[in-house]
């Protein structure tokens, strides 16, 4: 992670539908950049953004986000958001037809012919009436020799909406924890990434490498 993703100094609702845009802006520039980008997560709190970046096998992303969820709770996360580079799979609702769910799921969207290969970024937070999300995502364009040439936006984002479905929604606590529960998680948290054989890459998006 040689880049720092731009933070919004406040945490209003039209904030994170800023950050969600520069978020989407940095993977952009990140993927031109290197070819490729790992999933980064940033942990936002009162004090300090902190990014964490890790490279994880599909069979390990439930552990990851286990520990994920810990690090929310120990530091007192009010928003979490997610950068990554997915698959994503189309399917056209056919007016009356009841099966449509049943088509988007019978196949991974990697496995689908008709994939797309897309950047997402997503912001899920905090405030006195619940958990909200805020969701861009762009398609990847390359050329017929895999250079990526551009980008091409959806054109329906979910921006600043209420929407709770999503990865970065599930791991985001509903509740603050208590100071008892938050020391808990601390002091638990290096034992739970050498238990789960993960290694973590973060950095004080305030400061330097945490």
């Amino acid at each position: 992670m040689t880049r720092k993703p731009k933070q919004a100094k406040t945490k209003g609702k039209s904030d994170w539908a800023k950050q969600v845009q520069w978020d989407m802006e940095y993977a952009k520039r990140q993927i031109l950049a290197d070819g490729s980008l790992d999933p980064i997560f940033i942990i936002h709190s009162a004090d300090k953004s902190l990014a964490v970046a890790s490279r994880v096998d599909p069979e390990s992303k439930r552990d990851f986000y286990t520990l994920m969820r810990a690090l929310c709770i120990a530091n007192d996360a009010t928003a979490l958001s997610c950068i990554a580079e997915a698959w994503l799979r189309e399917v056209p609702q056919v007016p009356g037809e009841e099966q449509s769910m049943a088509r988007a799921t019978d196949l991974l969207p990697s496995e689908a012919e008709d994939r797309k290969e897309v950047l997402i970024s997503q912001t899920t937070y905090r405030d006195d009436a619940g958990r909200h999300s805020a969701v861009r995502s762009a398609e990847i364009e390359r050329d017929w020799n895999g250079k990526i040439t551009g980008f091409k936006d959806f054109p329906h984002q979910n921006v600043g909406i209420d929407e709770d479905e999503g990865l970065v929604f599930n791991i985001l606590p509903e509740r603050l924890a208590p100071p008892e529960g938050r020391e808990l998680a601390r002091k638990t948290l290096p034992m739970l990434a050498a238990a789960l054989g993960l290694g973590l890459e973060m950095m004080d998006l305030e400061g330097g490498s945490a």
